[in-house]
């Protein structure tokens, strides 16, 4: 259930190790994906029509070349990646905050002049021993509660403007949320479980290649909003009645009988129109605001510890406003900018030399006629959702006006001597918040939640239903090759159970 890269890689898996699918009769034998949307995908979207080449309304980079089964995935659909800098340039507004006295405001600050800037390196500094402290993984004592990143940096001397607002920029908007929502706990279990090294990958074909190659040969149903998933032991799957898996008591004999009638059972998938899919097994990877909103209903009931994790982690919004100009006005050099005291905490461009993939289909909401290049401002966060409040044509009038500020006609990174604002084309706005069956745009590391992804991972109705998706990952981690490693593990765990582990 869920058509984005953790439920595709999930499908992938099983499909190339089970039985060839095959169709009986009216029945049909093999894996299904189950997408609510009219696209596969998920919070990966390429979006054409805005430049000469596909843009990502979703997840974009690859986050580390070491361990990474997307990098993997990646080559084997033929996407090439570059590596960039990040961050590649620093900004700190002349009218905004977050600077200190050795901070140069109002123009850019490239990656060498920034070894210099005391406040900047302090900033890191402090960063890395926080998330490093004790070779803590996030455990603490019972009676300890959790801290927030910023309480933290406040308690380690980092309170001052410059610390804090690098901070909210640099790491905290990277991480989908606010400082004050960081947790600490879970940020060192992220950094000591991260195994996948520091590079920052750039994709050079669209994304929905990696979705297109992952899909190739599965059987997919769209627009297929599933609403409950039922254990249904032997006598009601054979009767069509609505016998459920907590129809008995409770005594020792009842249980024991209950686990064998489990073991023969099946599961019943019911869409919101009426439509029913009975399985074997059910991989869940829907996003996690889907499960917390209550939209998928479960019979047995959740555990209590599944619910109390999906009360626990948290995920934050993300907004990107894609920008295309008639001309590229900046230096072949430049790739991103950390800001601070902007409307826009990061932005970057997106330059592909590549023609899109004849298999990325485009977003029928980009604009019909966009410019030569284009450039991303990114938010996330709490920051993310009051900005979303302002009018598109407000937002829109102050990223222009940040370029204008960071790309004056005079300074050397703009190689056209022109005001950015002027050469304006098109635009694309996508509040992740807004998005049917998202919500959201990932998890981050939350308060007082570790060790609760652990139980959102865990198997439901006697092993017959297993859950994916980056909020599931152990290791706090919520980028696209974490969602993949998560459909990899509920992959395994049915096939650990259907096929002999000779042929795995």
């Amino acid at each position: 259930i869920g058509g984005g890269l953790s439920g595709l890689y999930a499908a992938r898996m099983l499909h190339e190790h089970l039985p060839p699918s095959n169709q009986r009769g009216g029945l049909y034998e093999g894996v299904l994906v189950l997408e609510a949307a009219q696209r596969l995908g998920g919070r990966v979207r390429s979006v054409e029509g805005l430049a000469p080449y596909a843009v990502e309304a979703g997840a974009e980079f690859v986050h580390g070349a070491a361990h990474s089964l997307l990098r993997r995935q990646l080559q084997l659909a033929g996407v090439a990646t570059v590596e960039r800098p990040w961050p590649d340039y620093y900004f700190f507004s002349a009218a905004g905050g977050g600077g200190g006295d050795d901070v140069p405001r109002g123009r850019m600050i490239d990656r060498e002049e920034a070894q210099e800037v005391v406040a900047i390196q302090r900033c890191h500094a402090m960063m890395a021993e926080l998330v490093a402290a004790d070779g803590d993984v996030g455990a603490a004592a019972d009676d300890e509660r959790d801290r927030s990143v910023a309480q933290e940096l406040r308690r380690r001397g980092g309170g001052d403007a410059a610390t804090m607002g690098l901070a909210e920029a640099c790491y905290a908007n990277d991480f989908g949320c606010s400082l004050r929502q960081l947790g600490l706990r879970e940020a060192r279990a992220e950094a000591a479980r991260w195994v996948y090294g520091e590079e920052y990958l750039v994709p050079q074909q669209p994304l929905s290649s990696l979705v297109a190659h992952l899909a190739r040969g599965l059987r997919t149903l769209l627009g297929w909003e599933a609403r409950s998933v039922r254990l249904l032991l032997p006598a009601a799957a054979a009767s069509g009645g609505d016998g459920g898996a907590d129809a008995r008591g409770g005594d020792e004999e009842g249980q024991e009988e209950e686990e064998e009638e489990a073991a023969a059972a099946v599961v019943e998938v019911v869409s919101a129109d009426g439509r029913v899919v009975r399985a074997e097994y059910v991989v869940v990877a829907v996003p996690l605001t889907t499960l917390q909103r209550g939209f998928l209903s479960f019979s047995p009931p959740l555990s209590g510890a599944k619910r109390a994790a999906l009360r626990r982690v948290r995920v934050g919004n993300a907004l990107k406003l894609i920008v295309s100009f008639t001309a590229r006005f900046w230096a072949p050099s430049f790739f991103d900018a950390v800001c601070v005291g902007t409307l826009f905490p990061e932005l970057w461009v997106t330059e592909r030399a590549a023609a899109p993939s004849a298999e990325c289909s485009a977003d029928t909401r980009a604009p019909a006629h966009g410019g030569v290049a284009s450039m991303t401002f990114f938010v996330a966060g709490e920051a993310a959702s009051a900005i979303a409040q302002q009018k598109e044509a407000d937002l829109l009038r102050g990223a222009l006006a940040q370029l204008d500020e960071l790309f004056p006609p005079s300074s050397a990174l703009n190689v056209l001597g022109r005001r950015p604002a002027d050469l304006y084309a098109a635009h694309l706005l996508v509040n992740w918040e807004d998005e049917r069956f998202a919500f959201a745009g990932y998890s981050h590391p939350s308060l007082e939640a570790a060790g609760a992804r652990e139980h959102l991972a865990a198997p439901h109705a006697a092993g017959r239903v297993h859950f994916a998706g980056e909020a599931t990952h152990p290791g706090v981690n919520p980028c696209m090759q974490a969602a993949m490693e998560t459909g990899m593990r509920a992959a395994m765990q049915i096939l650990q159970r259907t096929v002999p582990a000779a042929k795995l």
